[in-house]
């Protein structure tokens, strides 16, 4: 089968976090013997990764400052389209849907896999017309955020779900809500991301020499979130959690570990709250540099939230990855968590926006190591049970299969 891949994030260099799960996800189908194209907008900083794909770029406008489309810079602190995105989103719709159809001549794509229903899905969807091959869309979360708060995303979704022949979300949540947004039923399949089970292992011999880099002493307790700084991701209500948790564990230490506009924000939170000094704020880790920050935490924490405009992630791929290195979870009750994440079976849930719930059962985690540990395996377990890329990329390739029969 010969795939073609349109999506806006895919990783530009060797460990950029931006598209990682696409790029995983394209691999593993390639390994299954199938020929993937991925096709991704052009970016200034584009080092192409080697990797078992071909990957290709189109560009859409001119001069490197206006390349603002995908890799996490279209949305304002993921709350808001930039205005500029909306003048430069014919340029790119042209620019991709061209680009799409010259790989289907070149390749004969047996099927078109459009990432993001906005601004792939009508792109592919054109393409998929003209070229008369099937399509199948993926929803991840920012996109039907979108739709669901923009007049322009949400025409424009309705347009592709019509035409798509199959639907894929990574939760139940992101597909309940696009079908109050026009997706039928019928073409709807949850499909979950699956984890690079052999790169995120349990690994202790390296949580040694990170302590010490980050100059964290060999007996502290260490909980770890990492992420993008947006409001989405609600590091906020962990740091809201660090007093009551320092009264429990006088020596813990938390990391955040990501880039992002709220950095200033969640220093001057844990200054006013007094909690700095046990507060390691980490910038960017490479996707390659996250499992030995995963293995150094005792407990991992996503205390995701919706913000205060409705955004939520679809499913946190650290999670995923966290659970893969063996780590006890803290998370949220939000979004596609529960689908992963049963409460006091492979870790505890707690509601969104509640610091008290949240230092409560990390500080239940950091009190019994042996119940940790037990977490810890059910997560592992989870993952080589049903959430490797490649049992995720058999699924994938069924999902075509249905689209080409349904197409026919």
């Amino acid at each position: 089968m010969k795939v073609g891949m349109l999506t806006s994030s895919y990783p530009r260099f060797e460990g950029d976090i931006a598209g990682t799960f696409v790029r995983s996800l394209a691999e593993n189908i390639a390994a299954l013997g199938h020929e993937v194209h991925v096709l991704a907008p052009y970016d200034p900083v584009v080092k192409e990764p080697h990797g078992s794909v071909e990957v290709h770029r189109f560009r859409y406008f001119v001069g490197k400052r206006w390349y603002l489309i995908g890799y996490a810079k279209s949305l304002e602190k993921d709350v808001s389209l930039r205005k500029v995105v909306y003048l430069l989103l014919p340029f790119y719709t042209v620019a991709a849907f061209r680009e799409l159809c010259r790989l289907q001549r070149l390749f004969a794509l047996d099927v078109i896999h459009a990432h993001w229903v906005v601004p792939s899905g009508p792109v592919a969807a054109l393409a998929s017309k003209r070229t008369h091959t099937p399509l199948v869309i993926s929803l991840h979360g920012s996109d039907v955020f979108m739709l669901e708060r923009n007049v322009l995303a949400n025409w424009a979704a309705r347009w592709a779900f019509a035409h798509a022949n199959q639907v894929t979300a990574c939760s139940a949540d992101l597909l309940e809500r696009a079908q109050r947004r026009g997706l039928s039923s019928r073409k709807a399949r949850l499909i979950p991301y699956g984890v690079a089970h052999d790169h995120f292992r349990e690994d202790p011999d390296s949580r040694y020499a990170l302590r010490e880099q980050l100059g964290i002493a060999s007996d502290a307790p260490v909980v770890l979130a990492l992420g993008r700084l947006v409001y989405k991701k609600g590091f906020e209500y962990l740091v809201r959690a660090m007093p009551e948790l320092i009264k429990r564990f006088s020596n813990v230490r938390v990391i955040i570990a990501g880039e992002g506009p709220l950095r200033e924000d969640l220093l001057r939170l844990a200054q006013e709250l007094g909690v700095q000094d046990h507060l390691v704020l980490v910038r960017g880790v490479p996707w390659t540099d996250t499992p030995r920050y995963l293995n150094l935490c005792d407990v991992f924490v996503v205390p995701s939230v919706h913000d205060h405009k409705g955004n939520v992630d679809g499913l946190p791929n650290v999670l995923l990855e966290a659970m893969s290195c063996g780590k006890p979870v803290v998370a949220t009750r939000v979004a596609g968590i529960p689908e992963v994440i049963v409460d006091q079976q492979n870790g505890l849930l707690v509601e969104e926006k509640d610091p008290h719930q949240l230092a409560l059962a990390i500080a239940e985690l950091l009190a019994s190591p042996a119940l940790a540990q037990q977490y810890g395996k059910a997560c592992r377990a989870k993952v080589e049970e049903h959430l490797t890329w490649r049992l995720i990329a058999q699924r994938m390739v069924g999902v075509y299969e249905q689209a080409i029969a349904a197409h026919r």
